[in-house]
């Protein structure tokens, strides 16, 4: 099992995926992700997307903001990212 595996698992166990569409659910699971990156000192950088995004989208990704950026700690923001950045790489 890769590191962060099980908290990803433990996220999409937590989404009520009866009433999300294939849509909102990839948003939620992106947005948790994203949120999961984003540390107190970059806490700009997630706040201009919050109001870069449409207000509902917006509005879900400041939640997952809320709740994750005062507890990640440097070393789940460097795991995050570095999962951002290989999900990325096999997109180029």
């Amino acid at each position: 099992e890769q590191p962060g595996q099980r908290e990803a698992q433990l996220h999409i166990l937590e989404l009520d995926l009866e009433k999300l569409s294939p849509e909102a659910m990839v948003h939620e699971i992106g947005f948790g992700v994203f949120s999961r990156a984003i540390g107190k000192a970059d806490a700009d950088v997630g706040q201009f997307f919050v109001y870069r995004l449409p207000p509902k989208q917006g509005y879900l990704l400041k939640r997952y903001l809320d709740e994750n950026t005062p507890q990640n700690t440097e070393e789940r923001i460097h795991r995050s990212r570095e999962r951002i950045r290989q999900a990325l790489s096999k997109v180029e």
